[in-house]
């Protein structure tokens, strides 16, 4: 699901359109590159199991939960819906920052990305 995420994101962050004008750019390179090497710690720690397991089921993050909000995720990336892609981001971002805390500012990115985003649409729509 982490790259789910990540490609979500960076697609969002690489479309200027969706921001508004005075935004455009301050999701750049450099926050973008520190989000995205968090990204890839995290998927890291999970591959070597550095992670606590009973946390991430007690969340819902394994089994048929997990496959379940992979694929709202998923179908939410692929049909461009920003606000409920970011949405659901937040959720599974923001459960799985409690076991890996550096997810933390990867959420906080994401949030201020959607303040941006729903900013923009309010006045340029």
């Amino acid at each position: 699901m982490l790259e789910i995420v990540e490609d979500g994101l960076e697609r969002i962050v690489h479309k200027p359109h969706l921001f508004l004008v005075r935004f455009r750019g301050a999701a750049g390179s450099a926050p973008w590159l520190d989000t995205k090497g968090r990204l890839d710690r995290a998927k890291t720690m999970i591959t070597q199991n550095e992670i606590s397991w009973e946390y991430v089921a007690g969340v819902g993050l394994v089994g048929h939960e997990l496959k379940w909000k992979r694929d709202l995720l998923r179908t939410e990336r692929e049909q461009g819906t920003v606000g409920r892609f970011l949405k659901l981001a937040n959720s599974f971002l923001g459960s799985l920052s409690k076991v890996l805390p550096v997810l933390e500012p990867v959420k906080e990115f994401k949030e201020n990305i959607e303040a941006c985003v729903a900013y923009s649409k309010r006045i340029n729509d």
